[in-house]
């Protein structure tokens, strides 16, 4: 079966493409390659790549993480606590870019910071994550 699965980044939908994509054909455009606010998009896609089913979990509200995160800079743009956890909310909805952007903010501020300090190694630890070229299986 040919599926589409939108909003196929997130942390729902990535969990759906993973499970169907052994057995089926999947395809999760990312947002700028469908979006789906422009039904001028929408239904040439549709039509010319002919779905068996359409699994819907996209979704263009921001994480509450990220934005009461985000609102919470704009007050205190250097607020490393915060800046950690808005990190840790992009990468959990998949968006790797903001929280690389994030973490190397971070780590610029804390640049002479304790090794030892756990917020520190944290942060490392995820930057490293993100950064870390995966091997094919």
């Amino acid at each position: 079966m040919k599926i589409l699965v939108t909003g196929g980044s997130a942390f729902i939908g990535s969990s759906i493409v993973e499970s169907l994509s052994n057995d089926h054909e999947v395809l999760a455009p990312s947002s700028k390659e469908l979006d789906l606010t422009k039904s001028i998009m929408v239904t040439p896609y549709l039509k010319d790549n002919n779905f068996d089913f359409v699994i819907h979990c996209g979704n263009h509200h921001v994480h509450p993480a990220i934005k009461i995160g985000r609102d919470h800079l704009i007050k205190d743009p250097f607020d490393p606590l915060m800046i950690l956890e808005v990190a840790k909310a992009y990468q959990g909805n998949k968006d790797i870019d903001n929280a690389n952007r994030h973490l190397t903010k971070l780590l610029g501020i804390w640049d002479n910071a304790d090794e030892e300090y756990i917020y520190y190694k944290e942060a490392k630890k995820l930057w490293k994550e993100l950064n870390t070229v995966k091997e094919p299986a």
